[in-house]
């Protein structure tokens, strides 16, 4: 499920792409299927991020940022999760592509999958509430 991503999120997330493109994000955990963004600037950011979807009406638990480099699978306990792209290509299965312009809501356990030179993304772990929150 997706819904509009609002200005103030969508600026949030321009800033980390112009971190990570920049290379002030720091890889803070790294494996064979990419790596984990962090440093104090990243951390800022994600911490407004958590607030502004707070504000959304999302019970926000926790905010990472990965870079993959292939597909994955989705790991989601709390059966609530939030996906958005920062850079690259990215399409979940089943759900279709991510974009920039979109979040999306996800209560499952999906595949994801990168184009060829990999995606930004970023994880946002909520409190399911069993709607997706409509913004």
């Amino acid at each position: 499920m997706a819904s509009n991503l609002p200005e103030n999120v969508k600026n949030l997330i321009a800033d980390m792409r112009e971190r990570i493109e920049n290379k002030t994000a720091l890889r803070i955990k790294q494996d064979k299927k990419g790596w984990e963004y962090g440093g104090p600037e990243l951390k800022e950011l994600a911490l407004s991020l958590k607030d502004q979807l707070a504000n959304e009406g999302y019970d926000v638990r926790g905010c990472t940022v990965w870079h993959f480099l292939r597909g994955a699978n989705i790991k989601n306990p709390t059966k609530g999760l939030i996906l958005l792209l920062i850079n690259g290509e990215a399409t979940l299965s089943p759900g279709g592509p991510l974009t920039s312009e979109r979040i999306a809501y996800i209560k499952d356990e999906p595949s994801l999958l990168t184009g060829a030179n990999g995606a930004d993304v970023v994880f946002v772990v909520i409190e399911p509430d069993g709607d997706q929150k409509t913004i």
